[in-house]
Order: structure tokens, then C-alpha cells, then sequence
């Protein structure tokens, strides 16, 4: 079973399906409690060093939780449900987490793996529900520079005050304001904004307050055709503390084009003001809409398209998904620019990390990815065609091949990957997990525990199809659970460790590697056994129909077999002699005795048996 659950969650109760190993139906198993004889629970953090942790079981009341609590749900109407309290360090600290339970009579292990994810539905529609919410329709911007230091806007304007904070106080109107204080009865301030070079600002939106009566500021916005500053509007001084809300209309020239593409300047200044005299800006947000019918970063993801994207970095111009970005390094200042951490790499694109990328997301299809030695703890790399090159960290590849070059990295979590070139351990840093995967071609479909690591490994490779390698196992304690179906060769470089192995395979063991097979795989090899005498089409069944047999006869009171039988019916049929009471029946040259009945008349014999 598969679960998506917030990182963090903590007091999660999850339900659970316990099926009767017994039943040949797939029937749920009933009855069971938390203190049933053998019933042991344990989790696994994903790329965790060491053993699983073991889970305390404990009573609990269905619906509310305790940590290992573990209750039956209705053995009636749901038979085998069970609600199962999973401890909070279960679900927090890596990307996913493996519960599994086990142990009780007749019970099949049950293993529950939960996807821990950064959002869930209700922060993204929360996140979404917010764009946007102070205009129902603009995209509210904050300041992201002031003057403080230098001059940020085209005619460099020197700042004037003393300042409390700074700008970074005006994104939210939650009483925590930047505060200009005069120096010399003079306030010169400049707050910068950058909102994209397709929108256009439409709104000034000030909460805040001068707190000295009938000082007032005026209000400029730069008006880049001029250029240079123009009067918009007048912040009144007041004897309050309390915050003013003030909403001036923005023309399209106030919004910067070409090297100030996206700039939008707001200047508060006055002179001859009082003493003490301050500016108080709780928020101050610049209100935009967009020119044009761009998707926009569609998934949260900044475009990459090496064949057919437009070179550029522009915030929101370059890299949306119906303008790509041409270069991969593109792509990355444009998603340092705009706050994300997803990339979607179209079809036939091939990229090549040259960075740090912890933490982001890949996602696309049908593209070429190398990974360039880069670090990729917690990356996702989705939908793509070829992976290859070497990595640090722990990343999770999903719907993306290995290439012929093959991948190499101390763990990672592979899902329904094709196997076209070696997976290559090089610590032990994290585990190896290899869900769904098949392969291509037994040469080149690997999995190689690493010559250069000297610690003991434990590799999963489940549910998987087709051709597979293994090479290097090389520690007594390296171990490797293997299920599915295919053809399994362990190479002569892997001389120790066990193998598990589950499922329908064929097995070449060129190695000293120790193979234990589960009762339906030795089931299974026997059954082959069985249909290879079978032979094709019959073929096996129609010789034994044609082959002559060996003579023999079971002593009296012995089973005979299905020879012997056969011959006791032929020679009783077809050769005998009899005197008196003596039935005596011969062997196939007619002469010699195979063995004797006795009659129990010499004149009118009603039964006869063997006695000889």
C-alpha cells in the first residue's frame, strides 16, 4: 500500500488490509490484537543507515491514535482491516518511510510505504487561494530593494532618514513596520520592486502612517519615459499610530522597459518637516497584471527545452511553458530569480548538472539527464528517457531508464526504471531500492554492489522483470532481496553475502554467493523440472507411452509399481499353467515362474491368491 502524508504529521492513524496467509481466496485475516502471539511492527526511514526500528505495539481505541497502537476495525463487515497508529518518528526526517508488520499466525506480512511530501492538498489550495487575494486578480508584489545603502533607481537618489528594520518589514501588514526617522527635518526614501517583464504595475497599496500632524510626504512613482520622478500622491501626517491605507492608481510608464525591464520605483520624501518626525510603513505592495496570456511557470516549473526554447533569463518571459529557456544554466538563474526549485525538460532535451541540486525537482518528458557528480539529496528525477553519469546524495529516479553508461551513487530509490546499463554502489551511505524495474539485456542490466566498498550493503530489488546481473558482492554480510520473474546471474566477482530470492527465475550462479529461495520459488523450479520431463508439446508423455519397460514383479504383500503392475495383469492373462491348486503364472520367455496363486478348488475354484 501506498501513502501520500505531509512530512511532519504527527498523531497519523492509517488503515491497513492483513490478508490470511492460509486462505486460498486472498480472504482478510481476522482476529488479530495488538499482544496476538508473534505480531511485531517495524519502520524504516528511507536511505537510513542500519536496521529497521522496531515499533512497541500497544492497545488502542479505534479512531484515536497512539503511537504502535493497533485495533481491529469490523471483523464483520471489513474483515482484516485493522487501524494502525504509526509513531511519529515514522513519518518525519527523509523522503519516505516503510512500515511493515508481520509475524502472527497465518498472517501475510503487510508493508505500507508512505511518500512523505512538503505539501498536501489543503497548503496547496490554501497557496493558491492566496495569489492574487488583495485585488481578486492582481498579483501583489513586495519590495525587493531599497535605498538604504546606495541608489537603486535610475538617477541613483540618496536616501535620507534613519531607519528601524528594513524593507523586508513591508512584505505582510502585520504591525512590524519600517520605520524612517527625519534626519534634519529631511525624509528621502526609495523603495524598489520587481514584478516580471510581462506584467505592468497598476496599483500602489501603503499601509502605514506619518506620526507627526501636518507633516506630510509626497508620494512619487519614477515614470520611466521622461524619465524621472513624478508626483502621485500625498501621505498626510496624522497624531496616530494607527495604519492609513492608501491605494494610488500606476500608469504603464511607470514600469521599467528594457535594461530596467520589471522595475517599478516608489520615492516617500519631504523636507521642513518637524522634529521627529517618522515614517511608518507597515506594508507597501506593488499590485501588477500580466500584459499578456503567458501559462506562466505551469507546475510551479521553469520550461527547459534544448531544441526549440528561446535563450534569455527574464523573470517570467523566459522559461514559462509557452516560451522554454534554450539552456539548462538559464534555466537555473531564471529558478533562483522566481523562488522555484522545479524544472520540466521537454521531450528530446538532454541537460547535464553542473550544480548543486539538492532538494528540486526534475520532471519532463522523454529527456536525457547526466548528473555531472553533482549532489542530489532529496531530488526527484521524473518521466524522463536516459539517466547516466554519478551523483551524491539520495534521490528518487522514477519512469526514467538507466542509460548504457549506467548510474553510480552511494543509494537511491529507483521506480519503474528500465535497466539498460549498470547501477553502480560506491558507499553505504544510503540504501538501494529498485521497485518495478526491468530489464533490457542480460549484459547489460546490472546491479554491482561496488568493488571499492568495503561495508556491508543491503540491497531491495522487488517486483522486477527480466535479465539481471549481480556484481561484487564481496562482504559476508552484503544481502540482496530479489522478487519478481526473469533470468538471474550472479557474476564470478560476487564470492560471498546471500541472495533472497522470491518469484520465477532461472538462475546462472557463476559465483560462491549463497542463493535461498522462498518455498514457491522452490515450488516453482520443481514444477519446471516436471514440465521439462513433459517435454514440448507432450513430447515427454508420448515416450513414455513407447518405451519399452523392465521386466519386474513386486514380492506377495508388496506395492508394486506401475511397471509391476502392468506385467502381474499381462502374465496372469497370458501365460499360466495350473495343477490342481497351484495357479502358477511365467515370466515373458514362458517358462520361468514370476510368481504363484493359490485356488480353493482343484474342480470348481470360486476365489484364488498369491502365495508366491
Amino acid at each position: 500500500m501506498k501513502l501520500d502524508i505531509k512530512d511532519g504529521t504527527t498523531s497519523k492513524i492509517i488503515e491497513v488490509f492483513i490478508q490470511d496467509s492460509s486462505s486460498t481466496v486472498g480472504a482478510g485475516k481476522t482476529g488479530l490484537a495488538w499482544n496476538t502471539a508473534s505480531l511485531s511492527a517495524y519502520y524504516a526511514l528511507a536511505g537510513a543507515a542500519g536496521a529497521a526500528t522496531a515499533i512497541t505495539l500497544a492497545t488502542m481505541t479505534i479512531g484515536t491514535w497512539a503511537s504502535g497502537g493497533f485495533v481491529e476495525k469490523d471483523a464483520t463487515n471489513m474483515p482484516g482491516v485493522y487501524q494502525f497508529g504509526v509513531p511519529n518518528a515514522a513519518l518525519t526526517g527523509a523522503n519516505s518511510s516503510l512500515i511493515y508488520l508481520k509475524g502472527a499466525a497465518d498472517m501475510a506480512p503487510n508493508l505500507s510505504e508512505v511518500q512523505l511530501i512538503n505539501d498536501d492538498l489543503t497548503d496547496l489550495t490554501t497557496q493558491i487561494g492566496n495569489i492574487g487575494a488583495a485585488t481578486g486578480g492582481a498579483l501583489n508584489f513586495p519590495s525587493t530593494s531599497d535605498n538604504a545603502s546606495a541608489g537603486i533607481d535610475p538617477d541613483t537618489t540618496t536616501s535620507v532618514g534613519s531607519q528601524t528594520l528594513t524593507y523586508t518589514a513591508t512584505a505582510a501588514a502585520d504591525g512590524s513596520r519600517h520605520v524612517i526617522a527625519d534626519v534634519g527635518n529631511a525624509i528621502d526614501w526609495v523603495y524598489g520592486f520587481t514584478i516580471g517583464g510581462n506584467r505592468v504595475g497598476a496599483a500602489l497599496s501603503i499601509k502605514g502612517f506619518v506620526n507627526a500632524k501636518n507633516d506630510d510626504l509626497i508620494i512619487y512613482a519614477y515614470d520611466h519615459n521622461l524619465p524621472g520622478w513624478e508626483n502621485i500622491g500625498t501621505l498626510e501626517g496624522a497624531n496616530s499610530t494607527g495604519n492609513v491605507t492608501t491605494i494610488i492608481p500606476l500608469l504603464s510608464k511607470h514600469t521599467g522597459v528594457s535594461t530596467e525591464l520589471g522595475n517599478v520605483y516608489i520615492r516617500f520624501a519631504a523636507t521642513g518637516l518637524s522634529a521627529n518626525a517618522d515614517l511608518n510603513i507597515d506594508q507597501v505592495l506593488i499590485e501588477a497584471i500580466n500584459l499578456n496570456q503567458s501559462i506562466g511557470y505551469d507546475q510551479g516549473a521553469v520550461h527547459v527545452d534544448t531544441l526549440a526554447g528561446v535563450a534569455g533569463t527574464e523573470a517570467f518571459v523566459n522559461g514559462v511553458a509557452d516560451n522554454p529557456t534554450n539552456l539548462w544554466a538559464s534555466a537555473q538563474t531564471i529558478a533562483a530569480a522566481v523562488g522555484v526549485n522545479h524544472y520540466h525538460v521537454a521531450n528530446g532535451s538532454e541537460i547535464t548538472l553542473d550544480a548543486n541540486m539538492d532538494d528540486t525537482e526534475i520532471s519532463g518528458d522523454e529527456y536525457t539527464i547526466h548528473f555531472g557528480g553533482q549532489s542530489m539529496a532529496n531530488t526527484s528525477v521524473t518521466h524522463g528517457l536516459i539517466m547516466d553519469g554519478t551523483f551524491t546524495g539520495y534521490p528518487h529516479l522514477l519512469h526514467t531508464g538507466v542509460g548504457p553508461s549506467g548510474i553510480t551513487g552511494p543509494g537511491a530509490k529507483l521506480g519503474f526504471c528500465a535497466l539498460r546499463g549498470s547501477v553502480v554502489s560506491n558507499a553505504t551511505t544510503y540504501q538501494w531500492v529498485l521497485h518495478d524495474c526491468w530489464g533490457v539485456d542480460a549484459a547489460n542490466s546490472e546491479f554491482d554492489f561496488g568493488a571499492a566498498v568495503a561495508a556491508a550493503q543491503t540491497v531491495y530489488i522487488t517486483s522486477y522483470h527480466g535479465p539481471i546481473k549481480i556484481s561484487n558482492m564481496d562482504h559476508a554480510d552484503d544481502k540482496l532481496y530479489l522478487s519478481g520473474n526473469g533470468n538471474l546471474v550472479v557474476s564470478a566477482s560476487s564470492t560471498t553475502g546471500t541472495i533472497y530470492l522470491s518469484g520465477q527465475w532461472t538462475v546462472t550462479n557463476s559465483g560462491t554467493t549463497t542463493i535461498v529461495y522462498d518455498a514457491l520459488t522452490t515450488d516453482a523450479a520443481a514444477i519446471l523440472v516436471d514440465t521439462v520431463e513433459i517435454g514440448v508439446a507432450g513430447a515427454g508423455l508420448t515416450a513414455i507411452l513407447t518405451t519399452q519397460m523392465t521386466e519386474s514383479y513386486a514380492a506377495d504383500g508388496v506395492a508394486p509399481t506401475m511397471a509391476q503392475s502392468q506385467f502381474l495383469i499381462q502374465q496372469v492373462l497370458t501365460e499360466f499353467a495350473i495343477a490342481g491348486t497351484v495357479f502358477t503364472a511365467k515370466k515373458l520367455d514362458g517358462t520361468t515362474t514370476a510368481f504363484t496363486l493359490a485356488l480353493d478348488s482343484a474342480a470348481n475354484p470360486t476365489s484364488l491368491a498369491r502365495n508366491g
